[in-house]
Parts: structure tokens; sequence; C-alpha cells
């Protein structure tokens, strides 16, 4: 019997040196999803479109966060006082503004649609 011993040819390369001139930690293009710009979108800010630009959109997204926290805070403050309105009066704290603008609004278009009829009850006729 002989033995056969294979040997590669050539030695393997390693990995290729850093030849492009860019540091190490160079920004690097990242890619989203239609998702993610929509998420993005809905806390009004803009995707990071490189990872420099990671670090100023968190900033960002924690500004957006001590923000939404606060308005969190006052609305429990304010949640007592408006429950006991509600309860008291039936009316929500600010609602009474809306119903009033509303009624005016439907009051309007049922004197609209009263001036449509008339005209064209008098073109009928005519």
């Amino acid at each position: 019997m002989s033995t056969t011993l294979c040997l590669p040819s050539k030695a393997k390369k390693g990995k290729a040196s850093n030849k492009t001139g860019k540091p190490e930690g160079s920004s690097k293009p990242i890619k989203h999803n239609a998702e993610t710009f929509q998420l993005f979108s809905q806390v009004g800010l803009d995707a990071p479109i490189t990872t420099d630009d990671i670090p100023p959109t968190l900033e960002k997204l924690e500004e957006k966060l001590a923000d939404y926290k606060e308005n969190v805070r006052t609305w429990e403050e304010n949640r007592d006082e408006m429950k006991r309105r509600i309860l008291e009066e039936g009316i929500m704290p600010g609602a009474e503004e809306e119903t009033q603008e509303k009624t005016e609004g439907d009051e309007k278009e049922e004197d609209d649609g009263k001036e449509d009829k008339e005209e064209q009850e008098e073109k009928a006729d005519d």
C-alpha cells in the first residue's frame, strides 16, 4: 500500500489590510426598509443613513423621550381633576369649546342646505 499525502499548493492568504486609506471606524451606510422610515417619521425624525448619523439621532430620540415623559407626568397630575369634571358635569375639559364649534358648523351647513334647495326650486319654477 502506498500512502498519498495531499498538501496545498499555495498558502492561504489572510484578510487584506485596509488599503483604502479610510480609518477603521469610518462611516458605513445603513440599510433601512419602509417600516423603519415610517417609524422614524412617526416620531418626527429622519432615519440615520450612515453609522456616523447614529449618535445625533440618539440624542434627538432621548430629547423626544424626555418631552414625552413630561407630557405623561402633566397628564397624570391633571387626570384626577379631569375625572372629577367628567363625573360631575359630564363634560370633558376642553370639549366645551369643541362642542360649541361643532354646533355652529352644523347650523351653517343646515343653512347652506336650505339655500341650495331654495335656489333649485326657483330654477325649477323658471
